[in-house]
């Protein structure tokens, strides 16, 4: 521990509650990992110094959203229809409507997606970008559905995520009359809740 000086009285200060990047270097060559995995918890453990929990808006993600949409198709589309999922607890999840012209540029349509986001303080750590890309590699192999766009940094929205489509369903079928997985029997899946058991009711 480092030794600071408060008022004339010496304080241990634990490094780990504030990693500078060399500290950071030297947990990764200590520990080596998958280099997205080890991105990911340095990426946690940098977050220590910053500001503290704070409830993220409906609106800001909403903006967020149009941004990172913005950034990859322009300006033809419409969001409309944002809401909260609920059901899920590692992630935080929107269910939205877009009016485009599909990722073909073709005849305009209305798509039922869904961003699904890192919350501000998650108790379990999984990348976004390696969601993504299994969720691409599984399609037409299992029911997963279309993924759309990453922000794997965190540039356009508070926290690293991704959109894809809205998948209707339940994770696990459970007998007549019964709850599946603890929640009401008709629901929906969206995103990884087709692959990774993830249920999202409808708001």
């Amino acid at each position: 521990m480092d030794q600071r000086r408060t008022a004339d009285v010496s304080v241990p200060v634990d490094v780990r509650a504030a990693p500078d990047a060399e500290f950071l270097a030297a947990i990764e060559r200590r520990f080596p990992v998958e280099a997205e995995i080890g991105r990911v918890l340095s990426r946690k453990m940098a977050g220590r110094t910053g500001p503290g929990y704070s409830a993220i808006p409906l609106q800001e993600l909403i903006e967020g959203t149009r941004a990172l949409i913005r950034s990859n198709i322009g300006d033809d589309f419409v969001l409309a229809n944002a809401r909260w999922l609920q059901g899920g607890a590692s992630k935080l999840q929107i269910a939205f409507d877009l009016e485009w012209n599909g990722p073909d540029g073709g005849a305009r349509r209305t798509t039922a997606m869904v961003l699904r986001m890192e919350p501000p303080a998650a108790i379990v750590e999984t990348s976004r970008r390696r969601e993504f890309e299994i969720l691409r590699l599984m399609r037409g192999v299992a029911p997963v559905p279309p993924c759309y766009w990453i922000d794997a940094e965190g540039t356009y929205l508070p926290h690293p995520a991704l959109v894809y489509g809205f998948a209707e369903g339940r994770t696990v079928p459970g007998a007549p009359g019964r709850p599946a997985a603890g929640f009401p029997p008709r629901g929906s899946m969206s995103g990884a809740a087709c692959l990774f058991g993830t249920l999202s009711v409808r708001a």
